[in-house]
């Protein structure tokens, strides 16, 4: 498990998509390309927190409604 999870993913969020995730949720883990990305870019397109792995949530000066 989390063998293709990047040393430098920390502070990073991999990106579904409709939905972010940490770097080793078991929904990600194993997927041939995965998309490695920031929070603010994670609220920039609109992803909503992964509900099975729960990421801490995505912080950015964008204002959530």
């Amino acid at each position: 498990l989390g063998a293709h999870v990047p040393s430098g993913a920390e502070g990073l969020f991999a990106a579904g998509t409709s939905s972010y995730h940490r770097p080793g949720c078991r929904l990600v883990d194993g997927r041939e390309e995965v998309a490695y990305l920031t929070g603010e870019e994670a609220v920039a397109r609109d992803l909503k927190p992964c509900r099975v792995c729960h990421p801490e949530t995505a912080q950015s000066n964008v204002t959530i409604r």
